[in-house]
């Protein structure tokens, strides 16, 4: 088998990570990206006008999320 045949694996899960972002809003997805981009996760609450506790428990549902249509696709 040629080089040029082998299946693109990296297209697949690019388009399945896109696959599964997309059941998110984009403040979700931006929420997501500075939670775990940033050291200071009490930066990212203020950022986004929540306590602590709140954060997590919105990324946790957002991880849940993610997770259930993950599953869905896969």
């Amino acid at each position: 088998m040629k080089e040029d045949e082998l299946p693109k694996t990296e297209d697949k899960y690019d388009s399945l990570q896109d696959d599964s972002l997309s059941c998110l809003t984009d403040e979700e997805r931006n929420l997501l990206t500075d939670y775990y981009t940033c050291e200071d996760r009490l930066s990212v609450a203020k950022k986004y006008n929540l306590s602590p506790d709140v954060l997590y428990v919105r990324i946790h549902r957002i991880r849940r999320r993610l997770a259930d249509n993950l599953n869905n696709i896969i």
